[in-house]
């Protein structure tokens, strides 16, 4: 979507989908059965699924990530983030809340989580499908499908900028809010910049 909520024709919306094994990755079995009764199918991921530290290697040159020009719209995204930075780090998450911020902001700088703009919407209450029937917005495919459920986020965020933010919304106030983590992004800082352009030159390093 461009800075207008308007989709590029054709195809706008991916969903990548990651090698997992049901006998080797820990899981949780409802959230298993949730995601087998949208549709997901288990035997492919263990068969046909995307290496994850591939899928690292491809997202961190392919300019989407450490670019405050890209703006990443989400859903109480804690979680994915979490894992996204684990993936893009190859390491374990900091034990600390402030750390993970930080390094956030270096990979993502710019991120708006429609849950936790939702502080500021009268009324405006529930989970991803509730709060697009309340704005009367129509999904397309099946729900707790990652494009699908992408692209009606994308869609809840410019509805309710319009709706309730009179089209602009207060970065100081939401940009780097993640729902339901603490107080959310640490300031940014001239030494956060200088790790970004290292992370970048060594990206160019490796491309050559």
């Amino acid at each position: 979507m461009n800075e207008k909520g308007e989709y590029p024709p054709g195809t706008n919306t991916w969903q990548f989908n990651f090698k997992f094994n049901l006998t080797e990755d820990m899981y949780s079995q409802d959230s298993i059965d949730l995601l087998a009764n949208s549709g997901l199918q288990f035997q492919k991921h263990e068969e046909e699924g995307i290496d994850t530290l591939h899928f690292a290697e491809l997202l961190m040159t392919s300019g989407v990530v450490l670019c405050d020009n890209v703006k990443w719209l989400s859903f109480h995204s804690g979680y994915d983030f979490g894992y996204m930075v684990k993936l893009l780090t190859d390491s374990r998450l900091p034990e600390e809340e402030h750390e993970f911020f930080h390094i956030l902001n270096l990979f993502f700088p710019s991120i708006y989580d429609v849950k936790y703009l939702m502080k500021s919407c009268k009324n405006l209450k529930g989970g991803l499908q509730e709060v697009a029937d309340q704005l009367d917005l129509q999904r397309i495919g099946r729900q707790h499908q990652a494009g699908s459920d992408s692209l009606l986020t994308g869609m809840a965020f410019f509805r309710m900028k319009e709706l309730f933010f009179e089209d602009h919304i207060d970065d100081a106030k939401y940009c780097g809010r993640l729902y339901g983590l603490g107080t959310g992004v640490a300031p940014k800082s001239s030494e956060e910049a200088e790790e970004k352009m290292s992370i970048l030159s060594l990206i160019n390093n490796g491309q050559q």
